[in-house]
């Protein structure tokens, strides 16, 4: 019990922090939108996410017509698990006695497509359907660079161990390929369904997307496992990155993604792709030669 006590603490911090992280996306938006934001429930609209969950939460949860339900309900659960099995990686100091490989993280990265398509085909609909091979051909696309990129930082520190790259690996990593920022950001902003890469859920087009079945509880758990997904997914990034978990760089990477969901467009679909295959591929191909390069020749 005392070794799962920091842990259940831990996951509890996240979860307040993706409540207050959803605040602070709504108030920043509207500073850039000249509008005040939540404003209503609690003191400066500190409140508004629990109101929001409490009010998700209470609505009537539809089901499929058709199909089993047991699968309508594996993705969204699926979603949430993968984002806690991200969270184990972080390196906190109750998870400092077990040795995670780099090899790991990669084979939870290439499930998460998984739970988007059994989201899609289990809700018996031809829009969620197609919303989902949407989303999976732009996480598989994208998992390339991003697999890439950790490779390449594991040929750096010549090891795969999680703990002991963050031991060894410093910001000598980023100068030393300065590639490696740019294809993680990219990737990341991608994986995470962010704008400008936010086409799975485009509401003008998509309507939602593979979630369109999806409402009240398991609503709120896709949205959960979602932004759980962003908030680890840049914490264990700025790790590698820098050697430990980085507040500072960690939230650089949180406030450019809120800037760029209030700035930029949301991109083409071919577009999108164009740019995944024939620039950030090549480019995460040549910084794995490099790597490997630069460790034959030392």
């Amino acid at each position: 019990m005392e070794k799962f006590l920091p842990l259940l603490i831990s996951l509890l911090a996240v979860l307040i922090m993706v409540a207050f992280f959803t605040l602070f996306e709504r108030k920043f938006l509207g500073i850039l939108q000249t509008r005040s934001g939540p404003s209503k429930v609690g003191f400066w609209g500190l409140l508004q996410p629990f109101s929001d969950m409490l009010k998700l939460v209470t609505k009537t949860t539809p089901s499929p017509g058709k199909g089993l339900p047991a699968g309508y309900l594996l993705g969204p659960f699926g979603m949430l698990i993968l984002s806690g099995l991200v969270f184990a990686f972080l390196p906190f100091k109750f998870s400092k006695e077990n040795e995670f490989s780099a090899v790991t993280v990669l084979m939870v990265l290439s499930v998460s497509s998984f739970p988007l398509i059994i989201s899609g085909w289990f809700s018996r609909s031809k829009y969620s359907v197609l919303g989902s091979l949407r989303s999976v051909s732009q996480h598989i696309s994208f998992e390339i660079p991003l697999s890439t990129s950790i490779i390449s930082i594991v040929i750096l520190n010549q090891t795969s161990s999680i703990h002991e790259i963050l031991i060894h690996s410093g910001v000598w990593v980023s100068f030393f390929c300065p590639t490696l920022p740019v294809l993680m950001t990219l990737s990341l902003s991608a994986e995470a369904s962010r704008l400008p890469f936010d086409l799975p859920e485009s509401e003008s087009e998509l309507v939602s997307g593979y979630s369109i079945e999806y409402g009240g509880a398991m609503f709120t758990i896709i949205f959960l496992a979602e932004a759980c997904s962003l908030l680890l997914l840049s914490g264990l990034f700025s790790s590698l990155l820098s050697g430990s978990i980085s507040p500072p760089l960690s939230l650089s990477l949180l406030f450019l993604a809120v800037w760029a969901r209030g700035v930029l467009p949301r991109v083409r679909y071919d577009l999108m792709m164009e740019v995944c295959w024939v620039e950030l591929v090549p480019m995460a191909l040549s910084t794995l030669w490099l790597c490997a390069m630069a460790l034959c020749t030392s």
